[in-house]
């Protein structure tokens, strides 16, 4: 799995296929998406919703996001502001990304 985390399109294939009552295999698959590289922005989009509400997940997603400019964000805006509901309060990483975002340039 390690040989993955330089392919932007493994991660959303092998979350469908990890076995999320196997604690092991999830801790296995979690501590991994931190080295992940960027994903392409559809794919961070998909990890942003119900199904993955996984700090470390939604980090990566966020984190995909980041590498893109302004100009090729702003048409999703209206999905980031519905994945919204499902960041985690604890660790609000889309939020604080939009924020930020926002701030920093103030066309967003």
């Amino acid at each position: 799995r390690a040989t993955l985390t330089d392919s932007k399109k493994a991660l959303p294939k092998l979350l469908k296929w990890v076995q999320w009552d196997n604690e092991k295999a999830v801790r296995q698959l979690l501590e991994l998406i931190p080295q992940w590289v960027p994903l392409d922005v559809e794919d961070a989009l998909a990890l942003l919703g119900e199904t993955y509400m996984i700090a470390p997940i939604s980090a990566l997603a966020v984190r995909s996001l980041g590498a893109i400019g302004d100009a090729e964000l702003s048409p999703y805006l209206m999905p980031l502001a519905i994945a919204l509901r499902y960041d985690n309060p604890e660790e609000p990483h889309l939020l604080d990304f939009l924020v930020g975002r926002a701030a920093r340039c103030g066309a967003v």
